[in-house]
């Protein structure tokens, strides 16, 4: 294909019927004044077939600044949402470049609505670590929504934590209880955030020997019985004395978490 196929597909995709490019409408205009290394590198992670080539592909542009941006923008735009390039894409725009007002601008409009779940679930988690309050709305939407997965709800708490919205703290409390590590570990990342303290400042360590990889956690099929029970036994320990502490030094947190008739 030749190397203005971006150009060509965004261009399209701007004139499409109530088809409202992410981001800006310049980034066609940003995609046309590229350099020709930049498209060379654009195309071949388009056509890859490995993540760890577009991993490759993807240091090489980092050091092109702008120009790396513009490419993995348009790269966005035109690659369906469940191609592995896309989901790649969004991982180094995301990485590579954190606080850009770009990023910013396609999480808040788009990524926090993603049909990807990486894509869905980076741009909650990112949120919060970057303090983009105006998600405010949209997470506290996911959190509330009792038909989204629990993984989209303890992330959204999480994030809403990191932005001292108290409201979150039931459904934190709810995470830091879960079987699974990564929900737990979103529960105590927003504790810590909304808090002061979590878990871990109790005595508990919450990753209770999980390996985790890409956010899939691997489990054990058939685990000792008396060592799920005495680390059941340890994060409840800890869940009572955070919230001994919690009910007498931050009781109007405390008293958020519990319905009085």
């Amino acid at each position: 294909m030749p190397a203005t196929w971006a150009t060509i597909l965004i261009l399209s995709g701007l004139t499409a019927a109530n088809d409202e490019p992410p981001v800006s409408a310049d980034l066609a205009v940003k995609w046309a004044a590229l350099s020709a290394e930049s498209r060379v590198l654009a195309e071949e992670y388009r056509t890859v077939p490995h993540w760890r080539e577009r991993s490759a592909l993807a240091k090489q542009m980092k050091g092109r600044g702008e120009e790396a941006v513009t490419v993995w923008l348009s790269l966005l735009q035109q690659e369906p949402d469940e191609r592995p390039q896309h989901r790649d894409a969004f991982y180094f725009l995301r990485t590579q470049f954190p606080d850009h007002p770009r990023l910013r601008e396609y999480i808040l409009r788009w990524g926090l609505t993603s049909a990807n779940p990486s894509v869905l679930y980076e741009s909650q988690f990112h949120a919060g670590t970057q303090h983009w309050t105006e998600a405010t709305p949209m997470l506290w939407q996911q959190m509330t929504d009792r038909t989204a997965t629990d993984w989209t709800r303890f992330v959204a708490a999480k994030s809403l934590g990191e932005f001292g919205d108290a409201r979150s703290l039931g459904v934190l409390i709810e995470a830091v209880q879960n079987e699974r590590y990564m929900p737990r570990h979103f529960g105590n990342l927003g504790l810590k955030a909304l808090c002061g303290k979590n878990l871990t400042d109790f005595g508990y360590e919450y990753g209770e020997g999980a390996f985790v990889s890409g956010g899939v956690e691997a489990r054990m099929a058939n685990p000792d019985p008396f060592v799920e029970a005495d680390r059941k036994a340890k994060r409840f320990t800890a869940l009572r004395d955070f919230l001994q502490w919690l009910q007498k030094e931050k009781p109007e947190l405390y008293d958020g978490l519990v319905t009085r008739f």
